[in-house]
């Protein structure tokens, strides 16, 4: 399933009736907003051209949700996700301007399992967990926040770890990766933990920032 239109910057508002299935989604179109319904993907999402887009269908991803551009791109969702999977930038330079925005309202659950876009050095761009969504996962998952890549979260509100399995890595398999929170909830699992620079070979960099009130429970 492709979006495209010319020039790239036309907006457009998609309406989802019930659920839609698709062996893969590419964007190569700006200021889509999708409402309504729910998308099945059994492939990858793929960012292409397109700069900016908003999902407030839920989407059921099969396979990871790839930013594909060396220019900024900001992907928006609001209705959930569920699938465990994977965030990545096509490359180094593609991941460090890309930037995941989660929002919801109430629960709003989100199941990615590795945010491997953003600029941990800057702290800029990146997974950006807002009030209202959850990022919460099945038994055995540890959430990688660049895991052998490039990774920043930044939780402004929302909460991580809404159920009794989570572990979190900040920098994980030779990766960089930083957790940078401002307000929110971060719930570990029973025996599980927060690792910073969880590397098996001693080459990765983690780090965590909390700025605001207490976050860790």
């Amino acid at each position: 399933l492709t979006f495209s239109a010319t020039p790239v910057t036309d907006p457009g508002t998609v309406t989802v009736s019930g659920t839609q299935n698709a062996s893969g989604i590419t964007l190569n179109q700006s200021g889509l907003l999708f409402t309504g319904g729910t998308i099945n993907s059994t492939g990858q999402f793929l960012m292409n051209a397109a700069a900016t887009a908003t999902i407030n269908s839920a989407l059921i991803l099969g396979g990871s949700l790839n930013f594909n551009s060396s220019g900024d791109q900001t992907l928006t969702l609001g209705g959930g996700e569920t699938g465990t999977q994977t965030v990545i930038g096509g490359n180094a330079s593609k991941a460090l301007n890309s930037t995941l925005e989660l929002n919801g309202s109430g629960s709003t659950n989100y199941q990615f399992s590795a945010y491997n876009i953003g600029d941990a050095a800057a702290g800029t761009g990146g997974g950006i967990l807002n009030t209202g969504a959850t990022i919460s996962f099945s038994t055995g998952t540890t959430l990688g926040i660049g895991n052998a890549s490039t990774g920043l979260l930044t939780l402004n509100g929302g909460v991580i770890g809404n159920d009794t399995n989570t572990a979190i890595a900040a920098g994980r398999t030779s990766g960089t990766g930083r957790l940078i929170v401002n307000t929110g909830t971060i719930n570990l699992g029973s025996s599980r933990d927060l690792y910073i620079d969880f590397s098996d070979n001693g080459s990765g960099s983690g780090r965590v920032d909390i700025n605001d009130a207490p976050a860790a429970d």
